[in-house]
């Protein structure tokens, strides 16, 4: 926020009604979320809850099926290329899984190793 008390620039994390169905099955449901600059998001729930389809649109890994987003104020589908260089992603799925050790350990070693697949 600025001195005014108005926010000095747009939400980090915009979803308005982001949707996902995948041959009729409906991963994330009309979700609607804004994260301000400097929060944190959790995505808590069990498995098959749509944390995962959630993230993967969120860094325009996903197409959403309906619904928009936005990080930093660039839509996800629009400006994909543009989101994937602003974003940060540590996944425990091909190249930066380090031992099955903690995040904070395979952080570090994919910091210090040319470790991730580019693709």
């Amino acid at each position: 926020m600025n001195s005014e008390g108005n926010k000095a620039g747009p939400d980090a994390i915009e979803a308005l009604e982001l949707s996902k169905k995948f041959d009729g099955f409906t991963a994330v449901d009309e979700l609607t979320i804004t994260v301000d600059r400097g929060e944190l998001l959790a995505l808590l729930g069990p498995n098959g809850a749509g944390k995962t389809t959630t993230v993967r649109m969120l860094s325009a890994i996903l197409q959403p099926t309906l619904g928009t987003a936005r990080i930093n104020g660039h839509d996800v589908v629009q400006e994909a290329d543009q989101v994937r260089r602003l974003i940060g992603m540590l996944t425990e799925r091909r190249g930066c899984r380090y031992n099955g050790s903690s995040f904070w350990r395979s952080r570090r070693h994919c910091a210090s190793a040319d470790c991730c697949d580019k693709d």
